[in-house]
Formats: structure tokens, C-alpha cells, sequence
């Protein structure tokens, strides 16, 4: 059972990352793409366009008093992992949503804790739907890809599990309260919460960098802009490129199945995989496709984020361990736009269900 849940938490795993995608007509996105008139671009026609933009101006001008800065994101996916035994398949599928308003804005005071000069709060849910048949064993061994034939399947396991994750942040923290029912059964609910300090640092920026007021003299970055380091790496694998300059700036970088193959190259030489995993072994579709939008305004603000996937790939079986591969089908469409009108409230927070310590207070030991 154990094993059973591993791969079911691995899979909704996967269709988590897949959910931040959606559309979103008010952001000028449609089915996960950012309309446009497109033509096709080199490396360093796309290197030129990013460079020249001002990243300190991507968020407005955050030394003004009446500054604010809202996202909406909004999701769906579809998935699909086929697993088959002795002719008989087994199949699992999930789908699922979510929604998240998240703002920042100019703040008076700031929390004790908080890290980035000015307030910031967001709200949002994922939910996730999940029918699973999945075969368990007993006695399985098995050497490399070959399954002794002593393997049988003794048992399936089937059922349905419904799953949500509700997501707060406020200028210190990220809270998280997620939920489970399995089977109509009783609904398990935890509540998590973590620092934004933390997530910065984990990220590498540490929060001095990221979206400080000080910034908004105006220079170009071009020493180290990481939109630029971005598409070099993106060509390298493979990718394509295409602009709309004709107001702001857009940008849709196109991998196709090669690249995708490159891409799973890249991830298996930094992980150490064995030499016999290639990305060959995945069996990415020939229709598998990766498309990612990044739109700016004339005024070098950020407008617009959004990413569609499609295609099939196929976890070996030297990777799951299990006495069959895994074909996983994958269709995602991601948004997230620039929207100032976004309603924040956080009416539905209550912080005492998250045990956070209390701030010590001033001259007390």
C-alpha cells in the first residue's frame, strides 16, 4: 500500500505542476498563448530584445506612493498514466484547476518579519480529481528491465481521490491548509506555512534583489540579464524563437519533441542516471510540444506569462522500478497576468490554525 501511495503522491505531484496553466482574455491569452503577430527570430534578435528592456521597471515604479502590482493566475490539466501487466492495462487519471490573486503594493508599515519593502497578500485554490487502478505486487524482483516470472499481481488497487490545497500569503508568510478524500471517506485536512525570507533564499535572491524600492534609475540591464542567459541556454537546447515588437514586447519560445529530448539529456547528466537512460528511453510523442509566451508593455512593465504543453512521454522501467513502464499523457495551458483591478481579502485565513510562533517581544527575555 505504501508503494501504492508513493506512486499516486508522485503522480499528483506531476499534475500539480502542470496546473498553473490557464486562460485568461482579460490578459490578452487565449488557450495558453498570448496572441500576436509573430515572426520568427534568431538568438541574437531575442538577445538584443530582452537586453534592452529595464528589468527595474518590470513591476511599474515601486518608489511611488500609490504603487501596486497585482497578478491573476488561473489553471487546468489533464493527465493520464498507463501502466500494462500481462496485456492488462491499468489506467489512472487526474484533472485539475486552480486559481490565485495575488497583489503588492506600497505599505506604511511593514511587518516585523517581512523581508520586501511593501505589503503584499494573495489567495488562491487547487483542486484535483484523481481515479486510480493501479497493480501491486508481492515477491517482485527484478534485474534491470527483465521482471522474474515468480512476479504476480496479487491485488488492485482502485478508487477515487479528491484533493485541494487552499494558499494564503501575506508579507511574511506562505500559508497552505491541503485536503484529502479517498473513497468518500472521512476529508483529512493539515495546515503548513512557510517564510517568505525562506523561499527567497531557497530561490538564491535572498530578497534584497528582488522588487526593492530603491530601484528605477533608469540604466538598462545587460551585464547579467537573466532573460538573456535564458534564451542562450534555450537555443543550446534546441529551441525556437519568435517576437512581436510592434507594442512592447512578446516573445513565444517554441520545443518540439528534439528539443524536449535535449532537455531530458540536460536533466539525466546532472542527475548521474546511468549511461543506459537516455532520453530515448522516455519515448517523448512526435506531437509533444512546449510552448512559452512572455509579453511586456510598451512602458516595460510585465504584462503577461503563459505556457502550453502536449504530448505523451513514457517513464521507463529501469527508473520506476516496477514491472512496467509508464505512459503518461499531459495537456496544460498556463497563464499569469499583469491585472491591476485584482481583489485581495484574505478573509478566509485564520493564522491560529498554523501554530506560528508568536514575534518576541522587545526587552522581554
Amino acid at each position: 500500500m505504501k508503494k501504492v501511495l508513493a506512486m499516486l503522491l508522485s503522480f499528483i505531484l506531476l499534475v500539480s505542476l502542470a496546473l498553473f496553466a490557464a486562460c485568461d482574455p482579460q490578459g490578452g491569452t487565449d488557450g495558453g498563448k498570448i496572441d500576436g503577430d509573430y515572426t520568427e527570430a534568431t538568438e541574437e534578435e531575442v538577445t538584443e530584445a530582452v537586453t534592452e528592456l529595464d528589468l527595474n521597471k518590470l513591476f511599474g515604479d515601486t518608489s511611488a506612493e500609490d504603487w501596486k502590482f497585482g497578478l491573476s493566475l488561473n489553471a487546468e490539466a489533464d493527465a493520464s498514466l498507463t501502466m500494462t501487466v500481462e496485456e492488462e492495462v491499468y489506467t489512472t487519471t487526474a484533472t485539475g484547476t486552480a486559481t490565485y490573486a495575488f497583489l503588492a503594493q506600497a505599505g506604511t508599515e511593514a511587518a516585523a518579519g517581512a523581508v520586501l519593502p511593501f505589503d503584499m497578500k494573495g489567495e488562491g485554490e487547487a483542486k484535483a480529481n484523481v481515479e486510480y487502478k493501479i497493480p501491486t505486487y508481492a515477491n517482485t524482483t527484478t534485474t534491470g528491465s527483465v521482471t522474474s516470472e515468480e512476479s504476480a499481481a496479487v491485488e488492485v488497487q482502485e478508487g477515487k481521490i479528491e484533493a485541494s490545497v487552499k494558499v494564503y500569503n501575506d508579507s511574511e508568510y506562505v500559508y497552505l491548509a491541503p485536503s484529502a478524500t479517498m473513497d468518500g471517506g472521512e476529508e483529512q485536512t493539515t495546515h503548513e506555512y512557510v517564510s517568505i525570507s525562506d523561499i527567497l533564499y531557497g530561490l538564491g535572491l535572498g530578497g534584497a534583489s528582488v522588487m526593492s524600492a530603491d530601484v528605477g534609475n533608469g540604466e538598462t540591464q545587460t551585464a547579467e540579464n537573466p532573460l538573456a542567459q535564458g534564451i542562450a541556454m534555450l537555443k543550446q537546447l534546441g529551441c525556437k524563437f519568435a517576437i512581436d515588437a510592434s507594442e512592447g514586447l512578446k516573445i513565444r519560445i517554441t520545443a518540439d519533441k528534439a528539443a524536449i529530448d535535449s532537455i531530458i539529456t540536460m536533466v539525466l547528466a546532472e542527475a548521474q542516471a546511468p549511461a543506459e537512460i537516455t532520453a530515448a528511453a522516455f519515448a517523448v510523442t512526435e506531437d509533444a510540444a512546449v510552448e512559452i509566451y512572455l509579453s511586456v508593455d510598451e512602458n516595460g512593465r510585465f504584462a503577461g506569462l503563459a505556457v502550453n504543453v502536449s504530448g505523451g512521454f513514457t517513464m521507463p522501467q529501469e527508473i520506476t522500478e516496477e514491472p512496467s513502464d509508464m505512459v503518461i499523457e499531459v495537456s496544460a495551458e498556463i497563464s499569469l497576468v499583469f491585472d491591476d483591478t485584482v481583489n485581495v481579502t484574505l478573509e478566509g485565513l485564520n493564522k491560529e490554525e498554523y501554530g506560528i510562533p508568536a514575534a518576541p517581544v522587545p526587552g522581554e527575555n
